[in-house]
């Protein structure tokens, strides 16, 4: 969980530093709380990168994955949008 993705422009080489930083490797997947162009832009070009919103996951996502980064504010909506309680 993060508090929020650090992508003000779109930029590749941002994306892989990023994981790179958190010691990512292998699939990764980041899942904002609204779709966000930047963070979409910044990890399209990365075979091993892929993006969603907490409104568009599902199970097949989850498990296709070895990294799941999520944006703190999605965590709300993830909530929500399964029905779970703090």
């Amino acid at each position: 969980i993060i508090p929020s993705f650090p992508f003000d422009k779109p930029n590749t080489k941002q994306a892989i530093n990023f994981a790179k930083k958190h010691n990512f490797d292998g699939k990764t997947l980041f899942i904002s709380a609204k779709p966000n162009r930047n963070l979409w832009k910044s990890v399209a070009n990365v075979p091993e990168f892929d993006a969603t919103t907490a409104n568009n996951i599902n199970a097949l996502d989850v498990l296709l994955h070895k990294n799941i980064v999520v944006e703190k504010s999605a965590i709300a909506e993830l909530m929500k949008r399964f029905k779970l309680s703090a």
